[in-house]
C-alpha cells in the first residue's frame, strides 16, 4: 500500500518581483507591444517576475529546510533599467529589453544554487539566462524602445510556489528575504 501512496510536491522557483509602479509600467508596455502583434497573450501583471532559481517540483515536506537555508543567504541590491522589448523567437516569447543584468543578480543565483545543492536539493543545470516574459506564444516581434527607460530598484527576493488553472499560472508568495546595500553586506561578515 505506500508503494502506491505518493509524496505530494510544490513546484517552486525563487524570483523578484516588481513593485507596483514597475509592474504597472511593464503591463502597458506589453499591452503596447501585444497591440500591434498577431497573436499572443500577455502575462498577468501579477505574475511579471524574474526568475532567479527554478527548483521544479520539491517535495512539501522539505519546503521549511528550504527557507531556512534561503534565509542563510545574503547578497546585494540592485536594479535594472529596461528600455523596451525584445523577441526570443525559439521560445516565441516578448520579453524586456534590459540594458544590463548586474553581477549582484549572478551572485545570487550562483549563491543560492551552491548552498541547496550541498543541501541535496535539485536544481537546473543549464546556464542562468535572466529574462523577464512579457508577451507568450508570439510568431513575430518587432522590438519597441521606449523613451524613457523603466527604472525597476530590486530590494528583496521572493520564494514563488506555481499552480496551474483553467485561468493560467497562479504564483503564492512562500517567502521573501531582503537584499542590502553594499555597506549592510560589508557590515554583514
Amino acid at each position: 500500500m505506500s508503494d502506491t501512496l505518493r509524496q505530494e510536491t510544490a513546484r517552486l522557483f525563487f524570483a523578484i518581483r516588481p513593485d507596483s509602479a514597475v509592474q504597472a509600467a511593464l503591463n502597458r508596455m506589453a499591452g503596447k507591444a501585444a497591440a500591434s502583434e498577431q497573436g499572443g497573450r500577455c502575462v498577468k501583471p501579477e505574475n511579471i517576475h524574474l526568475t532567479v532559481l527554478f527548483l521544479g517540483d520539491v517535495e512539501s515536506d522539505r519546503i521549511d529546510g528550504l527557507r531556512e537555508i534561503a534565509g542563510s543567504v545574503t547578497a546585494q541590491m540592485f536594479s535594472l533599467s529596461i528600455q523596451g522589448t525584445l523577441f526570443w523567437k525559439k521560445n516565441r516569447i516578448v520579453m524586456a529589453d534590459v540594458v544590463h543584468y548586474p553581477a549582484a543578480l549572478f551572485a545570487l543565483a550562483d549563491m543560492l544554487k551552491t548552498v541547496l545543492v550541498a543541501a541535496g536539493f535539485t536544481c537546473e543545470e543549464r546556464q542562468y539566462k535572466p529574462h523577464i516574459t512579457l508577451i507568450r506564444k508570439v510568431g513575430a516581434h518587432l522590438p519597441m524602445q521606449l523613451e524613457n527607460p523603466i527604472q525597476w530598484n530590486v530590494n528583496d527576493w521572493l520564494l514563488l510556489q506555481s499552480r496551474l488553472s483553467s485561468h493560467g499560472a497562479c504564483y503564492t508568495e512562500l517567502g521573501r528575504w531582503p537584499l542590502h546595500s553594499i555597506t549592510e553586506t560589508d557590515s554583514l561578515f
